[in-house]
């Protein structure tokens, strides 16, 4: 039996830029997603990203 888990979570493409933002996810600098309806763009890895980027803007740069 393995030591560890992994949790996988099927997200549909969500047009030009990607996926919307989900509460848990993976995120690594160069991401960008969506928060209802602006883009935001990571700036640096926000580790338990558990937040909105409308939330952290330390590590989320709004793009329009």
């Amino acid at each position: 039996m393995p030591n560890g888990a992994m949790l996988s979570i099927y997200k549909p493409y969500q047009g030009k830029y990607g996926y919307n933002w989900m509460y848990g996810e993976y995120c690594e600098v160069g991401f960008t997603r969506y928060d209802g309806v602006e883009l935001y763009e990571c700036t640096s890895d926000p580790l338990a990203n558990v937040n909105p980027p409308s939330q952290v803007p330390s590590c989320w740069k709004l793009i329009n």
